[in-house]
């Protein structure tokens, strides 16, 4: 009975032990399956993970690609903003590509170079009342700038600080240009009442010295002799200025009203715009003024509207504009009976024309614009250049530009009663500055 109770107990052992080495085998067998399958899985994992990142780096590279695609464009299309003027377009084009630190800057030399181009401002100051100003003048030592402009006062500024050198004053009748004669000695102020005249200030005690009778919208100084010519509705006079006295010099009739003149440096020749009749035809008249006699008229296009003439300061051109933004450039050569009957060469400013000026040394011609409000400068002595440069200058048409002591220095007014100076050095042709 024992050997049978032992046989029994031993297989049931043997049974036990034999089912659970089959259980461990089988969670062995479990365990081998399961590491198998998370070594599956993280290789699947890491795939992923490595097909993300391929996915990812393809999408940031389309990403800069497009971004590179969309500069080079938005770069054309700058340069041909800035062909049309069209500065505040070519500014916010520029601002666009302004690059967050998180990404890659795709700046190259041409934005920094466009960018110039449209901030080349130097200082501005704001017409002490929030009026609007109206004509400029620079003194020929360049070191102020008086400016008409609304209430019937006259402004007087430091060229380097911008600042006020007095307090505005005050005339009857609102001033409607200033000139400085060229010896700096006097600042003549016209009027648009017929009743007030023409005042003749001291630049020592900016007081009256004299006043000068009539109605005078326009007038332009000759540098020797010390002559200055006035126009009005029919008539043009000169005045010998001196220390002492203003005298009539010549005064004759024009066959109509006169819109805008200058006079040679010498003071021999004259260049008058006319309205010739309510219909809105003008002319272009050269005079003799020693001996008042009309040499001829420059070829103008009838059915174009001409707003202003400027000589050059030493006679060598006369730039007529147009009220289409056009600006005809004669030599002094077309003041002769016989010479020539057609401007050296038309410049395109896209906009009306309301004031022009040359460089002292005749290298450069500006002009102030209406509608686009920008300062467009050409290049006339090297060759037009192609684009001009361009300004935005105001946010309401300018009324008035000069050139300061050099070739790089314009100051503007604007209607938006700003006074403001431009350095033009800022912006080179982008050829020159590439290399």
């Amino acid at each position: 009975v024992a050997l049978i109770l032992g046989t029994i107990t031993s297989s049931w052992l043997a049974l036990r032990a034999g089912r659970a080495e089959r259980r461990a085998d089988a969670a062995a067998a479990q365990a081998v399956e399961n590491a198998e399958e998370a070594f599956e899985n993280a290789e699947e994992a890491r795939a992923n993970a490595k097909r993300a990142t391929e996915q990812a780096a393809r999408a940031e590279s389309s990403k800069d690609e497009l971004r590179e695609r969309v500069y080079v464009s938005d770069m054309n299309i700058v340069g041909e903003a800035y062909a049309d003027g069209l500065i505040s377009r070519m500014n916010d084009l520029l601002e666009k590509h302004r690059a967050p630190s998180s990404e890659t800057d795709k700046r190259g030399l041409e934005w920094y170079h466009w960018w110039r181009a449209g901030h080349l401002e130097l200082g501005m100051a704001r017409h002490p009342l929030t009026g609007s100003f109206g004509r400029l003048a620079v003194s020929a030592d360049g070191s102020t700038i008086a400016l008409s402009g609304w209430p019937n006062h006259l402004y007087l500024y430091d060229s380097e600080s911008l600042c006020l050198l007095r307090a505005p004053l005050h005339f009857d009748g609102q001033s409607s240009v200033v000139c400085f004669s060229p010896d700096g000695q006097f600042l003549v102020v016209g009027s648009h009442w017929r009743s007030v005249g023409t005042r003749v200030l001291s630049t020592k005690t900016w007081e009256p010295v004299a006043t000068l009778p009539g109605y005078f919208s326009v007038m332009a100084f000759a540098k020797k002799p010390a002559l200055m010519a006035l126009g009005s509705w029919e008539t043009i006079q000169t005045w010998k200025c001196t220390d002492s006295s203003w005298e009539v010099n010549q005064q004759w009739t024009t066959s109509g009203k006169v819109g805008s003149l200058d006079i040679t440096p010498d003071g021999k020749i004259l260049v008058a715009l006319l309205s010739t009749d309510f219909e809105g035809n003008q002319q272009i008249e050269v005079w003799d003024v020693q001996a008042q006699t009309k040499i001829r008229n420059l070829d103008v296009d009838d059915t174009k509207a001409i707003g202003v003439v400027k000589m050059s300061p030493n006679g060598r051109y006369l730039a007529v504009g147009e009220n289409d933004g056009d600006v005809h450039l004669w030599s002094s050569e077309s003041f002769s009976a016989g010479g020539p009957s057609r401007p050296l060469r038309t410049l395109k400013a896209s906009a009306h024309i309301t004031s022009l000026g040359f460089s002292p040394d005749e290298t450069r011609l500006a002009a102030g614009t209406k509608k686009t409000n920008n300062l467009v400068v050409w290049d006339i002595e090297t060759g037009v250049r192609e684009p001009p440069i361009i300004v935005h200058a105001h946010s309401r048409q300018v009324d008035d530009i000069q050139f300061g002591g050099d070739s790089n220095t314009v100051y503007s007014a604007g209607d938006d009663g700003f006074l403001k100076v431009w350095d033009l050095s800022r912006c080179q042709p982008y050829d020159a500055i590439s290399g």
